[in-house]
């Protein structure tokens, strides 16, 4: 009976020694895994950042490309304008400048900036005395004392002046181009054919003759 107990015993030593602890396994998975943790997530890190990299060089090569588009696009309508304005009836002054005199037409301010802009032109900005007196001696041959609006007015208000040329720089209010007794408050500038070389005041809504000014890009 003793050696039946040894047997037993002998048979349940050997086999529990074959079967494996469950959690010795599932510890080790565990382990490794945890261990792969940071790897992976470095992985994923370094594809998005190469993802987001590469939409950026995208957004980056649509936005040349839009540049580029509207460069070629403003260059085509700066050539549509400046053939436009070439088939203008322009005078050339002693000054190498190109003009449209709208003796006998006539508009306010607005209506005179509209006129020349449907020739590609722009209004007149005289900012030196040479242009100024060039201008005036053409405008008094053409007609005398007409009034012909220029491409200056004020942005400001009558309080605080601000009169600017139709590229944006100032017309200072103590400019020497000025005549003494203008009364600037009244908005737009003026020249009066037959009368001085000088700036003078206007009001805009008033309708009066126009002079328009070839752009520098179109020489």
């Amino acid at each position: 009976m003793v050696w039946l107990w040894f047997l037993l015993n002998l048979f349940i030593t050997v086999h529990s020694r074959k079967i494996e602890d469950p959690t010795k396994n599932n510890n080790s998975e565990v382990t490794q895994h945890n261990l792969n943790l940071p790897t992976t997530a470095a992985n994923r890190c370094q594809e998005n950042e190469n993802s987001l990299q590469k939409k950026w060089q995208n957004i980056n090569d649509v936005r040349q490309r839009l540049v580029e588009l509207e460069k070629i696009a403003n260059e085509e309508e700066s050539k549509d304008v400046c053939n436009l304005a070439r088939s203008t009836n322009l005078t050339t002054l002693s000054n190498g400048k190109k003009y449209f005199f709208s003796y006998p037409t006539q508009g306010n301010w607005s209506e005179a900036k509209k006129g020349c802009a449907e020739r590609g032109l722009h209004l007149t900005a005289l900012k030196n005395r040479i242009d100024l007196d060039a201008v005036y001696q053409k405008a008094t041959q053409i007609a005398t004392w007409k009034s012909w609006f220029l491409g200056a007015k004020n942005y400001g208000t009558k309080d605080k002046l601000e009169f600017r040329w139709f590229d944006g720089s100032k017309l200072e209010e103590n400019d020497k181009l000025w005549a003494d007794d203008a009364d600037k408050k009244r908005g737009c500038v003026r020249i009066i054919s037959s009368s001085s070389s000088f700036l003078l005041e206007a009001t805009c809504s008033v309708k009066k003759n126009f002079i328009c000014e070839l752009p520098s890009e179109c020489y």
